[in-house]
């Protein structure tokens, strides 16, 4: 008894050890809060139903990941200054998430916090990475670790496509639609697309390792048999943004890229002459068409889900409108039957609006209006092509969130591009004789 009694203790003081030690690296290196961040979403990709640990409290692996970020966030917090670092406009979104947090778990316990997780990772994130000095190197190096991460999300597609080519799985599981094919979530496939972007930035301003530009046509091809329609559309968008931002070096990423399709197609071109390239092709044609259309599929059932929000947003009183609903109240959409169901709302901008009101939703935007301005003048002076990155990424976000709420992960470059123009209002500030504004 006694001996089991002291290895249960041997193990709890060397996981706490764990923890503190691991809090203060992620409280130190912004680079180890980044990986935990990518691992976090590369596990869930993996492992969608990954189960919870009971400790009185239902424990999601998530839940453990983002401890770690909100341990290194909060000591960063005890450091001088630390508060002052964060942008107007985010400091007042943390003030709507919080207080919408804290009546939703007054008013329904558990559950308030449960229906928050999600939001409150995302801000906890961006807190975390706001609080550094970042500078045109870390954002390569963020760069490139995101990268790292679409490659290991690639090769968990190709692992589920080669067991569906073998009737191993259909991974029908993962996708309540029936569009066969879509093995990876769209939260996750974003990052892809976002990597694609990188790649393309690497290779003609710099920004990363320019070798990745070999692994374009490989990212492509995954981006477009993951089959995310919203996906494409960020792609498409970051493609024409890093050619509008390129500059003089079009000519030649429009040469490489000319030489790794010719590349990428000898190597297809045995598959898609078989019978299976041929069931692929009509599959990704397929949900192509669907997302072409607005009045039904899924688009279709977002848009009524959308009107019906807005309608009973609108019959709301003054106070829900203005402060939203706090978090555990839900979204139920009221049918003509009398019945109502509960529904989650695939839109980001909306789901502000639900839990944070009309003030947290301006907050949000603008936030990213402060960040856009302050980009675009850094990219002409000396924040140059790390600067117009981070406005791609920016800009890819809010095309993503009209259809899908935004996922912690994204926090990352949220965080980036306001650390990022730190440096340069403090300058700004200093020639003038007054305190840098956040």
């Amino acid at each position: 008894m006694y001996e089991a009694i002291g290895i249960t203790l041997s193990v709890a003081v060397g996981l706490a050890i764990a923890v503190w030690v691991l809090i203060g690296l992620t409280s130190l290196y912004a680079e180890v809060g980044l990986i935990i961040v990518v691992a976090d979403a590369f596990l869930y990709a993996c492992f969608p139903d990954l189960p919870a640990m009971r400790l009185g409290l239902t424990v999601h692996m998530s839940d453990v990941f983002y401890g770690l970020i909100l341990g290194g966030a909060g000591m960063r917090s005890l450091r001088r200054g630390a508060l002052a670092r964060i942008p107007w406009p985010m400091m007042g979104f943390f003030f709507m998430m919080v207080l919408s947090l804290v009546i939703g778990v007054a008013q329904s316990g558990v559950g308030g916090a449960m229906e928050a997780r999600g939001a409150f990772y995302l801000a906890i994130t961006i807190y975390y990475f706001l609080t550094f000095d970042v500078d045109r190197g870390f954002v390569r190096r963020a760069a490139n670790i995101w990268l790292v991460g679409a490659v290991l999300l690639v090769g968990l597609c190709v692992y589920r496509w080669t067991n569906m080519l073998l009737d191993i799985d259909d991974y029908a599981w993962l996708d309540n639609t029936g569009i066969k094919g879509r093995v990876l979530p769209g939260t996750y496939a974003l990052m892809l697309g976002q990597g694609l972007a990188v790649i393309l930035f690497a290779f003609t301003r710099g920004v990363g390792a320019r070798g990745w530009i070999f692994f374009f046509p490989v990212l492509l091809a995954t981006i477009i048999g993951a089959q995310q329609r919203t996906v494409w559309l960020c792609t498409v968008l970051g493609i024409f943004l890093v050619f509008g931002r390129a500059r003089g070096g079009r000519g030649k990423l429009l040469a490489t890229a000319g030489a790794v399709a010719v590349l990428a197609a000898s190597v297809a071109l045995p598959f898609l002459s078989s019978g299976k390239g041929e069931q692929v092709a009509q599959e990704i044609s397929k949900t192509a068409e669907a997302g072409s259309a607005t009045s039904g599929g899924t688009f279709g059932a977002r848009v009524g889900s959308w009107g019906s929000f807005m309608t009973e947003y609108a019959k709301a009183g003054p106070i829900y409108q203005v402060i939203g609903k706090p978090f555990g109240s839900s979204y139920e959409l009221h049918f003509d039957t009398g019945a109502r169901q509960t529904f989650s709302v695939h839109n980001d901008y909306l789901q502000r609006l639900q839990h944070m009101g009309i003030l947290g939703l301006l907050a949000w935007l603008a936030y990213f209006v402060w960040s856009f301005r302050r980009l675009l003048r850094g990219a002409r002076e000396e924040l140059g092509a790390e600067a117009d990155l981070l406005i791609v990424m920016l800009a890819i976000q809010l095309v993503f969130s009209i259809t899908y709420g935004l996922p912690p992960q994204q926090g990352v470059w949220l965080g980036l591009a306001g650390a990022l123009c730190r440096p340069l209002l403090m300058r700004r500030a200093g020639r003038r004789g007054r305190v840098a504004p956040a």
